[in-house]
């Protein structure tokens, strides 16, 4: 190592596993660039008669830098998304004492399919452990409170009956989203536009101004909102 020396008679006796650990705590790949860079420059300083001060610098393009960090941001999110092995172990948890007499097989299958669904919308949040286990109380108290069984109308899984019954309340706040909006990304009035044809930089404008307005809505983004 370059301006490095470890004599015995002034510094003691190590043995190799300590000075090992001791490395390790100040010796990263910042540290390990640094002192291959400056031994790159004291080469070229010797072998070309550069000037005592002559330094080679890395530097990296800004936008290089930020993809990466975004790439790192990206790995690290998905590392930490449940896997497959983890739906099948919450499914063998959640299915003890299930699916075992008549009236709970006639819910079982739509449960584990509502599971299912929920686990893979959920998987992309951060919170996705504290939605799941939240999905699982509320799923509990469900299956206790159930007494009758299913007709064909919602003998069906949670977000098949979900989808029914929001899609005309979706259609309302369609509208409603699409009027609050009185002018494009050019400043041009907005006269019946449908939701379907707003553009993404529109809708980009129309959820940064409620941002800026979360006062109005106890600091909670309006669930009328598409």
């Amino acid at each position: 190592m370059s301006r490095v020396a470890i004599e015995r008679d002034r510094h003691g006796q190590y043995s190799l596993s300590d000075l090992v650990v001791e490395l390790s705590h100040f010796l990263d790949e910042d540290v390990v660039n640094k002192v291959e860079t400056e031994i790159f420059s004291e080469r070229l300083r010797s072998e070309w008669g550069l000037s005592p001060d002559f330094k080679v610098i890395e530097t990296r393009n800004k936008e290089i830098g930020l993809v990466l960090n975004e790439l790192e941001e990206v790995a690290w999110r998905s590392a930490g998304q449940l896997t497959e092995a983890d739906f099948e172990n919450i499914k063998k948890m959640f299915s003890v004492k299930r699916n075992k007499d008549y009236f709970d097989k006639q819910f079982y299958d739509n449960d584990m399919a509502s599971m299912r669904h929920f686990f893979e919308a959920a998987n992309s949040y951060d919170e996705r452990l504290a939605l799941v286990e939240r999905w699982l109380v509320r799923k509990e108290d469900e299956i206790n409170s159930r007494v009758v069984l299913p007709n064909a109308a919602i003998k069906k899984p949670d977000h098949v009956l979900q989808a029914e019954i929001d899609a005309p309340l979706k259609a309302a706040r369609e509208k409603l989203a699409a009027k609050l909006l009185t002018a494009d990304e050019y400043g041009n009035a907005i006269q019946n536009k449908v939701y379907a044809q707003l553009t993404s930089r529109e809708l980009h404008s129309l959820a940064e101004n409620l941002s800026l307005r979360l006062y109005l809505f106890n600091y909670k983004y309006p669930a009328f909102v598409p």
